[in-house]
């Protein structure tokens, strides 16, 4: 049913390009049936296998059950569809040891291996996480950071993104800003996107980046507080707080006001 969402478009071109292979596997270039095994790269990447046993032919291990010859190339009848690799991973697989490391430290671990769940990763690389404030080392504080990096029910992938400027709320309930340029570059909140390391898994999508956000990112804000316009005095939080009208909270307690906010 996710396939069918708007944001799921990658992966369905994905599952679509899974089943073509560009060229025409030898043995059939050839006529030739006989007992044999062909490896195949398939156009969404994965890997397959053409093989022939007994006169019968399968990909990827499921059988062909007919044949069509077609002006452009050649048509395989499949007994079933054949399966995606990002069917077998989620976002917490396809990120590297000190985030999964973290994830567990904060209790999202779960969270982030469910496969019923849609998510954007932002990932930064493992040395963004070297040198963090010892304050945000608390089970808090870490799901804090997690859920800053995190966009819940929508799939950012470049491919499918428009040019220009978006703006979408992580989980941690602050406002990223998606940068898609005419060069092609894409940022978030000023950080460049690794395009070309993109990876999709069975509940969303992992796009590393190249550091924290936002870069001046050390501590989270205590429960509550909310760090606005970069201040961090407690009596100036409570004075906005009788200045302007408290429009929700995020999962973490923090109001969120009516004005600008920022978290540094």
């Amino acid at each position: 049913a996710k396939l069918l969402h708007d944001d799921w478009q990658l992966h369905r071109h994905d599952f679509v390009r899974l089943h073509m292979y560009a060229n025409i596997p030898l043995g059939v270039q050839k006529g030739d049936y006989k007992d044999s095994v062909e490896s195949l790269v398939m156009m969404n990447g994965d890997q397959g296998t053409f093989e022939v046993k007994r006169k019968r032919t399968f990909v990827n291990g499921d059988r062909v059950l007919a044949e069509r010859e077609a002006h452009n190339g050649h048509v395989f009848m499949l007994e079933k569809v054949l399966r995606p690799t990002w069917l077998d991973k989620t976002v917490l697989d396809l990120s590297h040891a000190t985030f999964v490391r973290l994830a567990e430290m904060a209790g999202m671990a779960h969270e982030l291996g469910d496969s019923t769940e849609s998510i954007t990763l932002l990932l930064p690389p493992m040395r963004s996480f070297q040198d963090l404030n010892p304050a945000v080392m608390t089970k808090h504080g870490l799901k804090y950071l997690l859920c800053f990096h995190m966009i819940r029910d929508r799939v950012v992938a470049w491919e499918t993104l428009p040019l220009g400027r978006h703006v979408v709320h992580n989980m941690a309930g602050a406002t990223l800003t998606l940068d898609h340029h005419v060069n092609g570059r894409m940022t978030i909140n000023g950080v460049l996107v690794q395009k070309r390391q993109q990876k999709l898994s069975v509940n969303g999508i992992v796009q590393h980046i190249d550091n924290l956000l936002p870069k001046t990112f050390s501590s989270p804000p205590p429960v509550g507080i909310r760090v606005v316009a970069g201040e961090t005095d407690q009596s100036h939080q409570e004075s906005l707080r009788k200045q302007h009208d408290v429009t929700s909270s995020d999962s973490f307690g923090h109001e969120v006001y009516s004005s600008t906010v920022r978290v540094i």
